[in-house]
């Protein structure tokens, strides 16, 4: 049985339903050309890490203008997900969790919740042997040892493991960090410093003597976010 195209009704013959097509020839077309169009058009838009609300407004009505379905969208936006959070916070607009994983204290607002897995470095040990007792040669060049062997566990380096996994919830107030076996927090005025990488966000606080890692989606987005909130409590 034919099908038609999701997009412009034409048939798409016996052969395209049984492909599992859904859109023809020149939508597909249609479609491609838009995808990379609107994808220009965020690269111009976030390449200086800004993006205030009337430049999201302009971005808007021009993906009106275009009648981009909204899977369309969807992938088109795809590589920018990072880079649209950290061009929003850099403006100082921040998404509201409305039904956060932690309570919220009398005026604080949560800005961004994440998975999160709480990562501990740990020492890796390396069992290095002796051999002890009397020494046959059997053969010419050969040895064959008899006797006991002994030997000790010793340091070779350390590995970070994942400790807990849970949720990294960034409010006005704080960073706090729900996972399965243990909570952390770490409030705003506590914070020294950050460490960022493309998969995780280090939390440096005075008076704590292992800074908690974390490994999140996005690194960089966690920390615009915070640096969001830090600017905020700093007006």
């Amino acid at each position: 049985m034919a099908s038609n195209c999701q997009a412009c009704g034409r048939s798409l013959g016996f052969m395209g339903g049984l492909r599992g097509k859904t859109i023809c020839e020149g939508c597909g077309k249609r479609r491609s050309a838009d995808i990379e169009r609107l994808r220009s058009m965020l690269s111009r838009a976030l390449a200086d890490e800004y993006l205030d609300e009337r430049e999201e407004q302009q971005l808007d009505a021009e993906v009106d203008r275009m009648g981009m379905a909204e899977d369309a969208i969807l992938e088109a936006m795809a590589p920018f997900g990072t880079a649209f959070v950290v061009a929003k916070a850099n403006a100082g607009r921040m998404g509201e969790v409305h039904d956060p994983t932690i309570l919220l204290k009398p005026g604080e607002v949560a800005y961004m919740e994440r998975a999160a897995a709480l990562m501990e470095e740990v020492a890796v040990h390396e069992w290095q042997g002796r051999h002890g007792g009397v020494v046959f040669d059997i053969a010419p060049g050969v040895s064959y040892h008899v006797g006991g062997s002994g030997g000790e566990s010793v340091v070779v380096g350390t590995e970070l493991q994942e400790a807990d996994h849970g949720v990294l919830t960034i409010t006005s107030h704080r960073a706090a960090f729900t996972g399965s076996r243990q909570t952390i927090e770490c409030r705003w005025p506590q914070l020294v410093a950050l460490k960022v990488s493309p998969d995780g966000i280090q939390f440096l606080v005075v008076n704590r003597q292992t800074a908690p890692l974390f490994r999140v989606d996005s690194g960089d987005a966690v920390a615009a976010v915070v640096n969001a909130a830090l600017q905020r409590v700093a007006e």
